[in-house]
């Protein structure tokens, strides 16, 4: 019986061609897709990232001006639960020469950014020093620069790509800020770690700058995101495939119904029938991916090829696991996927043709057709066949609606409080871009003006003594006066302070009777929480202990007195702003001009009601670098209607293009089956042009029921959306696609069959 089976679902693939050539064109598109972007996804991967490493570097994260207690905890994390991939190093920054950045990077620091001398020599002692290419231009090799009243000699010039690298390098290991560069992040799932410090369990928040051409070293990372990629590339093509054969496999075996009924009449049972089909539907299935499979090779190589010629390197592997994988999965859905309408068809083979439904219909619709609108006639067709035409309504729905979503992409929805306050940070601007910014914002705003001192200052509060690297200026400040303790500098020797003005270090080289355990210090018979601490290292780079610890005194209070340089100044305001927790020292400009400051920048903070975001959002951006400010954009706060699906446009477009064609051929197909309505509708009196009329009305009718949940969604959006906007130009268009859709669906595939019949009774005018 089985070869019996297998010789009819061979004559059954040749009967049926135009069906199943149908089903193998699909497959071959989806299958040469999902082979060819995988094959090229992985391959393009590593091609990009063998250039990118060999042009940028190996690098993926970078900490910039990391404390000292972030890189005592990063280390001990790292050497814990890395030690065997991590690879890490420090660039020490030591100030400025001449407008060009002096620094010392560790060896490390050579391969993880790519710093190669491309003349000269390495360094062999002190007096040695590198530069990069930009200081090139004005020095050349084995000229001298005196650099802080020291002879250094130019022994070599580097390249690299990184820009945030010292211009000149030096020996030395001093440094006033230190940047932390690593090949890989160490965090999972938030911005903290926990280690163990030796004495207890400590947690610190890591805040990592990303190499945007970086890759990172982390396996567990880049196997769950390459997992994640390849399930949803994988799911985005079969959802499609699934839906597309379910619908003409239904369509297919509604049409051999009479067919399967004869085979049941004959003795083959219902397991028989669903095998014979089956068979039929997974031989195809089997040739097609076969196929895509070849031609997803030959598409990938050559894309791959074109590539090469870019990154300069062809690399192409194909893994066998994933091909089996792949092949396995396509396989698996279009079984469960032909599985349901076999088993139906099969299963209801005996059942008769009989629809008393439909025949119901019929007999309304002859009986009372002379009292019939064309248009309430056209609605009758619709409820008759309501099921497919569902479907047709749901998926132009779907996609109207995310059209309407889209249009409001960047356009903020209205908040419960519409008052709720926002900001917008400026960072390391110029005295230009402070004063454009307050022109434009003179109200709730905070400009601070900073100014770094050359060689430092000593600072003694309450007979402490500390090191000071910069100094501040309120350049403006108008913002809650409840942010604000006491008053603003009105003279000479007068400051206001940070918050945090009461936390300062206490280092065992100053205090070598400090006393440190369980984390806290002793200091003049007092306990206090350490804060922070500042680990030391030997000349191997072994962690050695804790040199400086940073402790929280008791709160700032008004009027006290700070030795600053020699000098005495008098507290006279706190600010308390929630943005500024720091421990700087305000003052007054004529104060400043005492001190020898190198350079300086400004940086502040504007509140805005959160309405006002897009007016602010485009004043920035016109006027602004984006590295200068920071704000909430628009688009943060824009509507989202499908943003958990997080549906690419390619994939958009590819459903509708499907789903249009879909529509058309289960359109077509049914009415060639129903054809002999449609001769009935001449017999009892509609001519040709009433039958294209009511077709239309068809569509009139889907459109209409489309447009009003489209209608209702567009007044909430444009109810909800801050400025109201109403993008007319995109409506009357997305209105115009979706009348034409149900245009082309409803009426092209009935011109089809009323032309492939003309030689039969229709005619095309009965007057």
């Amino acid at each position: 019986m089985s070869h019996t089976i297998n010789m009819l679902a061979k004559r059954n693939i040749q009967k049926y061609k135009k069906h199943y050539l149908i089903v193998s064109i699909v497959l071959l598109i989806v299958s040469t897709l999902i082979f060819s972007s995988s094959f090229i996804v992985d391959n393009l991967y590593q091609m990009k990232k063998n250039y990118h490493i060999s042009t940028y570097g190996s690098w993926y994260t970078r900490i910039e001006n990391i404390d000292e207690q972030t890189q005592k905890g990063i280390e001990i994390y790292s050497k814990d639960y890395f030690k065997d991939i991590i690879k890490y190093g420090y660039v020490d920054f030591q100030g400025k020469y001449d407008n060009y950045q002096v620094g010392h990077i560790e060896k490390n620091i050579y391969s993880l950014c790519r710093v190669k001398i491309i003349k000269g020599r390495k360094i062999q002692n002190d007096q040695e020093i590198l530069i990069n290419q930009k200081v090139s231009k004005k020095y050349k090799l084995y000229d001298q620069i005196e650099i802080e009243g020291k002879n250094y000699t130019i022994v070599g010039i580097l390249q690299t790509a990184n820009k945030n690298l010292p211009d000149i390098y030096t020996n030395l290991e001093t440094y006033q800020t230190k940047d932390y560069y690593s090949n890989m992040s160490v965090l999972s799932d938030n911005h903290y770690i926990q280690f163990n410090d030796g004495n207890n369990y400590q947690e610190i928040e890591i805040h990592y700058d990303y190499n945007p051409y970086g890759y990172d070293q982390n396996e567990i990372h880049n196997q769950v995101e390459k997992a994640t990629n390849q399930l949803q590339q994988t799911f985005e093509f079969i959802i499609i495939t699934l839906f597309v054969l379910f619908a003409l496999t239904s369509t297919s075996l509604k049409k051999r119904m009479k067919e399967m009924a004869l085979y049941r009449g004959i003795g083959m049972t219902t397991n028989q029938l669903m095998m014979m089909v089956m068979q039929e539907n997974m031989l195809i299935s089997f040739l097609s991916i076969l196929i895509g499979l070849l031609i997803g090779v030959c598409v990938s190589l050559g894309y791959l090829y074109l590539q090469s010629k870019t990154y300069h390197t062809f690399i192409y592997q194909i893994s066998f696991k994933e091909i089996l994988f792949l092949v396995l999965v396509l396989m698996s859905c279009i079984f469960i996927t032909v599985l349901i309408p076999i088993y139906s068809s099969s299963k209801n083979a005996l059942a008769g043709t009989f629809d008393s439904k439909k025949f119901n219909y019929i007999q309304v619709r002859y009986k009372k057709l002379k009292k019939q609108t064309l248009a309430s006639l056209a609605t009758r067709e619709l409820w008759a066949n309501k099921r497919m035409n569902i479907c047709f309504y749901v998926f132009v729905l779907i996609l109207s609606l995310y059209g309407l979503v889209y249009f409001y992409q960047g356009h903020p929805i209205q908040t419960k409080n519409q008052n709720e306050q926002s900001q917008v940070e400026l960072m390391m601007a110029t005295q230009k871009e402070a004063n454009l910014f307050l022109k434009e914002f003179s109200q709730n705003d905070i400009i601070i003006n900073h100014h770094y001192i050359d060689e430092g200052i000593t600072m003694t509060y309450r007979e402490i003594p500390q090191s000071v690297y910069k100094l501040c200026q309120l350049y403006y400040y108008q913002s809650n006066k409840d942010d604000l303790k006491g008053r603003f500098p009105q003279k000479s020797h007068e400051i206001v302070v940070g918050n945090h003005f009461n936390h300062v270090i206490l280092s065992k080289e100053r205090y070598p009777n400090l006393k440190v355990e369980a984390n806290q210090v002793t200091f003049k018979g007092k306990k206090y929480q350490v804060e922070s601490s500042t680990p030391s290292h030997g000349d191997q780079g072994n962690y050695l202990g804790d040199d400086n610890y940073e402790i929280a005194l008791d709160e700032v209070k008004l009027n006290e007195k700070v030795i600053i340089a020699g000098e005495e100044y008098t507290i006279v305001g706190i600010n308390e702003n929630e943005y500024y927790n720091d421990s700087m020292i305000y003052m007054l400009e004529d104060d400043l001009k005492r001190f020898n400051t190198s350079d300086e920048y400004y940086s502040g903070y504007h509140w805005y009601p959160i309405k006002d975001v897009i007016k602010v959002e485009k004043f920035m951006k016109k006027h602004y670098k984006a590295r200068v400010y920071e704000m909430v954009t628009s688009d943060e706060l824009s509507v989202s209607l499908f943003s958990t699906l997080n549906i690419p446009k390619h994939l958009l477009i590819l459903a509708l293009a499907v789903g249009f064609i879909l529509m058309m051929f289960l359109n077509y197909n049914h009415i060639e089956n129903n054809y002999q309505d449609y001769l009935m509708y001449h017999i009892i009196g509609l001519s040709y042009r009433e039958i294209k009329i009511k077709q239309v009305w068809k569509s009139i009718k889907m459109f209409l029921y489309t447009l009003i949940p489209c209608g209702f969604y567009e007044l909430i959006l444009l109810r909800g959306s801050i400025n109201h906007y109403f993008p007319i130009a995109q409506l009357i268009l997305l209105v115009g696609i979706i009348f034409l859709v149900y245009l082309c669906v409803y009426n092209i595939p009935l011109l089809i069959v009323l032309k492939a019949h003309q030689n039969e009774e229709i005619r095309k005018e009965d007057d």
